[in-house]
């Protein structure tokens, strides 16, 4: 908030923003002296550290509005995976079932009118799947590629000092250690969820997210809506959230089975089993380190320069 102290009047920052972005930078400024601080170098206490510990933080999957539905959702679960079909009339007579509805090509979900009805017809839900390609993914297959990483030609080099391959070739003797540390799960007190509010004229989204820019673009592209049509409101996450919550697949879609309803409120909540099996892994996961060191005759160590990590989603993020 920006403050005229003589009149009084305040504004904020985004609104000022593109005007200021015109004007030409000084090219003096005198900084605020240390001893005049009054938020930066002090302690300063949590607004919500109250609410957290007597329980009245709303977290995303407290959300409630009236009419509210609530969704939940199975996606293929082999990444890259299909639907190939799906018969919505074995559980459209069950308690509590509103819909069942597509979700992309890739998942379905039953909307109903609480959870527990959502997750129970889901489970009698027969779904088939093509899994595609990746079906032939296992863990021992995956535990084959890391460890041909470690031995492969090419690997960026970090850091350089001398000719350990030399080094190593010539010592009497090498010792090798290999590391492997596997895929792990988040695994949330609170799983994914999302809250969507879907009109042709506007799109409203309740999440839990670090990144509601990312999630605002997302529900625009879903919805097709401009951007100045669809809102994000960030809720507080029950949770160690995701890497960098820049991933934005549950917003999407809630979108998109709340567009298959529109004008109701429809929360989707994942259930464990799909946030085990969808939600993206921590980074450095399924990574395997080797060193070796080489001694000579006299137990000299020659080399200890061979130190190679194998990780498939580097340098970003990838689903396998």
């Amino acid at each position: 908030m920006i403050t005229h102290k003589p009149s009084g009047r305040t504004t904020t920052y985004g609104k000022v923003a593109a005007e200021a972005a015109k004007l030409d930078p000084p090219k003096d400024i005198k900084l605020k002296d240390p001893k005049d601080w009054k938020i930066a170098g002090k302690p300063l206490k949590r607004l919500d550290t109250a609410d957290k510990v007597n329980g009245k933080q709303v977290y995303g999957i407290d959300l409630k509005f009236p009419n509210m539905l609530t969704a939940t959702i199975r996606d293929c679960p082999v990444f890259g995976g299909r639907v190939k079909s799906f018969d919505a009339a074995k559980v459209e007579g069950m308690r509590g079932v509103k819909k069942v509805v597509p979700v992309g090509d890739t998942a379905v979900a039953v909307v109903a009118d609480n959870f527990w009805n959502a997750k129970t017809a889901l489970a009698a839900l027969p779904i088939v799947w093509d899994e595609g390609p990746n079906a032939k993914v296992t863990s021992a297959t995956i535990a084959d590629m890391l460890k041909e990483g470690l031995d492969a030609e090419q690997a960026f080099v970090g850091n350089k000092a001398g000719d350990a391959k030399a080094a190593l070739a010539g010592a009497a003797k090498v010792v090798e250690a290999v590391y492997s540390y596997p895929y792990q799960s988040h695994s949330p007190m609170e799983p994914m969820n999302a809250t969507a509010l879907y009109t042709p004229e506007k799109c409203e989204v309740w999440c839990p997210t670090q990144n509601a820019e990312a999630a605002l673009a997302a529900i625009a592209e879903v919805s097709g809506l401009p951007v100045d049509k669809c809102d994000v409101y960030k809720r507080a996450a029950r949770r160690r959230v995701r890497p960098a919550r820049r991933f934005t697949d549950f917003a999407r879609q809630a979108v998109q089975i709340a567009m298959q309803m529109p004008g109701t409120p429809v929360k989707l909540l994942w259930t464990r089993e799909e946030d085990t099996t969808h939600g993206y892994l921590s980074p450095g996961d399924a990574m395997q380190i080797a060193r070796r060191a080489g001694c000579g005759r006299q137990a000299r160590r020659l080399a200890d320069a061979h130190f190679r990590a194998v990780d498939p989603r580097l340098p970003s993020f990838r689903r396998i």
